[in-house]
Formats: C-alpha cells, sequence, structure tokens
C-alpha cells in the first residue's frame, strides 16, 4: 500500500501580503473613528510648524519656535506609533473592553520602545557602514524588534532575540511582508500625494518644476500630513497583522 502523502498544517501557513493588506483596511474601515481621531493629532502638531513657516518673519525666535513645533512633531509621531498599533492589538483580542487606557500605557512603554529604536538605528547604521547586504539583513532579522516592545513588553536586547526567534528558518517569508506591504503604500500614498498637489497646482497655476520651492513647499507638507493621517494607522495594522501571524507560527511549532 502506497504510503499517505503528508498534509501541511493549515495553521502553519502564513497569509499572503494581499490579505494583510486587505485586513488592514478592514479594520483601519471597521474602527476608522477612532484611529483617524488619534493620528489626527499629528495634523494638529503640524497647524502651528506650518503657520511659522509660512509667515514671513524669518527672526531668531520664528526659528526657535520652529525647532520646538519640530520637537513635538517627532515626539507625538513616535507617541502614535506605540499607541496605534496598541489599539489595533486591542480591536484584535478585546473590542468590547475600553481602550482608553492604552494612552496611559503607551507613556509608561515609551523608554524601553525608545532605547529598542535606538539600538536598532544604530544596528542598521552599522550595517549599511558595512555594504548594504548586512543593513537588509539586520531589517529583517531584527525587524519585528519594536514591535516586541511594544506588543510583548519586551526590553533592550530581549526584544531583539524575540525578533530573531520570530523570522528564524522564515527569512525570505519574512523579508517579502516586512518589505512589501510597506513599500506598497508608501507607492499608494506617494501617488495620492502627488495627484492632490498636481491638483492643487492646477488650481493655483503652479509651475511642476517649483513645488518645492520656499512658499510653495509648506503647502506640500500639509498635503503629506492629510496622507499621514490615513497612512500610519493602516500601516500600523497591517504591521500587528504581520507580527500576530508570525508569533502564531512560531508558537504552533513548538507544540
Amino acid at each position: 500500500m502506497d504510503e499517505p502523502k503528508r498534509q501541511d498544517n493549515p495553521s502553519l501557513e502564513l497569509p499572503s501580503v494581499r490579505n494583510l493588506l486587505t485586513e488592514a483596511w478592514s479594520i483601519l474601515r471597521t474602527h476608522a473613528t477612532i484611529l483617524l481621531g488619534y493620528s489626527g493629532w499629528l495634523l494638529a502638531a503640524n497647524f502651528p510648524l506650518f503657520l511659522f513657516q509660512t509667515g514671513s518673519e524669518t527672526s531668531g525666535w520664528v526659528r526657535a519656535a520652529i525647532f520646538f513645533f519640530s520637537l513635538v512633531q517627532t515626539a507625538v509621531a513616535f507617541w502614535l506609533g506605540i499607541l496605534l498599533p496598541l489599539l489595533v492589538r486591542h480591536f484584535l483580542e478585546t473590542p468590547s473592553l475600553p481602550f482608553a487606557p492604552l494612552s496611559k500605557k503607551t507613556w509608561l512603554l515609551f523608554p524601553s520602545v525608545l532605547t529598542v529604536e535606538l539600538l536598532l538605528a544604530a544596528v542598521l547604521l552599522g550595517g549599511f557602514l558595512l555594504f548594504i547586504f548586512p543593513a537588509l539583513l539586520c531589517i529583517v532579522w531584527f525587524g519585528f524588534a519594536p514591535l516586541s516592545a511594544i506588543l510583548e513588553e519586551k526590553r533592550g536586547l530581549n526584544a531583539f532575540l524575540r525578533a530573531r526567534a520570530l523570522v528564524k528558518g522564515r527569512f525570505w517569508k519574512a523579508a517579502w511582508r516586512l518589505l512589501a506591504g510597506p513599500a506598497f503604500l508608501f507607492l499608494l500614498f506617494l501617488l495620492a500625494e502627488s495627484a492632490l498637489l498636481g491638483i492643487l497646482g492646477g488650481l493655483e497655476g503652479w509651475n511642476p518644476e517649483v513645488l518645492l520651492h520656499e512658499s510653495i513647499s509648506p503647502w506640500v507638507r500639509v498635503v503629506s500630513a492629510v496622507g499621514d493621517l490615513f497612512f500610519l494607522p493602516l500601516l500600523a495594522a497591517y504591521q500587528v497583522l504581520v507580527y500576530r501571524a508570525f508569533v502564531h507560527v512560531t508558537e504552533r511549532q513548538t507544540l
């Protein structure tokens, strides 16, 4: 009698990039009010910066104000980078529970996540200095480290060890899902923002060659900020879904 063919375990299969993007869009659409409401804080942080950059005053205090609000914008973006993944996980696991305490938890995670991000930046910088291939290797090996710090509260090197364990034996699958999805979203939003700037340019009579002129570039930043309003929660949803998929496969393999 012929030996029966071994059946692959469907629980060990990773979802495709297309399915992950579709599910990420579904999460954003279902919880748009909350996710866009929080990501709107970045738009609010951009508003005073826009006012100072479009003004005619160029004194020292204006430059200081621009520097200060640039720091505020960076801090808000980093805060959202922690909060949005927490919100996405909350909607996937416990949507019936209140989500307000997550905002406080974000500030508690801030130092540990910042440490991991700085370590990751140092690792990637070292990889690029050694040539591009080691940097790409590090991106895949340790790309999950920030999410390990956020979703599993791993600290320091433990976040990197956890990230490495998740992609062990699945390097190319991890590389494709870590890079292809964000690249697609980036190109999609870049095309959308370019089209919107083209429409604005047509209405205002701008020459496309001077879109980066000092008097016009603030509008480029505004359009980019509006795009980030949708891009950031969509990217966070995608990244959390990828992370959870690799966690699920890793845990099933250990059973």
